[in-house]
């Protein structure tokens, strides 16, 4: 029992720390995009329509906060992809990309501002994305993926019990139907990386 609270102080204190760090961040990343002129809030928001590159950015952001709050479970789920690059490389790519894209993407809505930050965060996005429908689509063709009915049917049962699209939060075992996840949220993301590219400045 004593060893189980133990657990779950250390797991909120990963939590609260991540979480600061992106709180930081966002702050920064608010400051940075700022624009006297038009305010800001949910109003500047839907003003400019930037509802959705919103909503993405608080996905992303929460993929990024799973992983920032427990990096070592997520290399070793990254691990069972069984991708011929080290499990950490991967995991700190995906981790710098949604520390950085979520939370400006969030801000710079909010903001209304398409300015080059925001346009990076979009590029961030695309990037993000790519790579997960890469990492996805490896682990299905090499066999490691669960049936669409959820079930592994490997001998040695080294299947990935993890997509880790939120790091060891959430976790998803990989089957036809992350796949799907990954083709709306493709759809999404060029939405709006479209729309914030192509009024940006870069």
């Amino acid at each position: 029992m004593e060893d189980d609270n133990k657990n779950r102080l250390v797991t909120l204190l990963k939590c609260l720390t991540s979480l600061l760090a992106i709180a930081v961040w966002s702050f920064v990343a608010a400051i940075a995009m700022d624009n006297d002129e038009q305010g800001f809030g949910f109003n500047v928001m839907w003003e400019t329509g930037l509802t959705v590159p919103f909503i993405l950015g608080v996905l992303i952001t929460l993929q990024g906060w799973g992983k920032l709050a427990s990096p070592l479970p997520y290399f070793r789920d990254v691990g069972a992809f069984q991708v011929p690059l080290p499990s950490w490389l991967i995991g700190v790519s995906f981790m710098a990309v949604e520390f950085y894209s979520g939370p400006v993407l969030l801000m710079g809505s909010l903001a209304g501002e398409y300015g080059a930050i925001f346009s990076c965060a979009a590029v961030g996005a695309l990037l993000d994305i790519a790579a997960y429908v890469t990492l996805s689509l490896y682990g299905f063709f090499g066999g490691l993926a669960y049936s669409w009915k959820l079930r592994c049917e490997r001998e040695d049962g080294l299947c990935v019990k993890n997509c880790t699209c939120f790091g060891q939060y959430g976790a998803q075992k990989l089957s036809v139907w992350v796949l799907v996840q990954d083709v709306l949220v493709v759809l999404e993301t060029v939405f709006v990386a479209a729309r914030i590219i192509s009024r940006g400045k870069i």
